[in-house]
């Protein structure tokens, strides 16, 4: 069989669209890129009802020298089409937090985004995966309540709290 369909032609000087240069906005910094790890992780979140991002991932304490380890976790958010960031320490602990997740909860009926609430998890990773951690602040990092939760050692399957979220 040969094929019937004639190859396009493309000449040099085709005007192609999207070619133009993408403006790079300034998130935050990880020490690796082990803060994002596997596709059920939800390390990006938008909420359209108040126009507000959140991205979360682990420190560099390199860039960030108020970081304990490269374990600590901070969640940026964005109320302006996310053209600026303004970051949220959810994890600032001696705990080595990995693969942290995030979503935006907003009450019924808010409209103000400092109103609205992040919501961070994931594992720690100090003498393996003992541990999980839980973060929730305002979106304006008001009200930050941080825990360390120990798994259950008789449960076989993985405790990791990274997906799904």
């Amino acid at each position: 069989m040969t094929p019937v369909q004639v190859n396009p032609s493309i000449t040099a000087n085709y005007d192609f669209k999207g070619v133009q240069a993408v403006e790079r906005v300034y998130i935050g910094n990880s020490a690796n890129i082990w803060s994002v790890l596997l596709e059920e992780q939800r390390y990006l979140d938008y909420n359209t009802e108040i126009g507000t991002y959140a991205f979360t991932f682990r420190t560099d304490p390199a860039t960030y020298p108020e970081a304990l380890n490269s374990g600590n976790i901070i969640t940026a958010t964005s109320t302006d089409g996310a053209n600026t960031w303004d970051n949220t320490w959810m994890m600032q602990t001696e705990y080595a937090c990995r693969y942290p997740s995030v979503v935006i909860y907003n009450p019924e009926g808010n409209t103000d985004p400092d109103e609205a609430y992040i919501v961070s998890c994931g594992p720690n990773s100090n003498d393996g995966w003992h541990e999980n951690f839980r973060a929730t602040s305002k979106v304006n990092g008001d009200d930050l309540v941080q825990e360390v939760i120990p798994v259950d050692p008789n449960w076989s399957g993985s405790q990791m709290l990274r997906n799904g979220l």
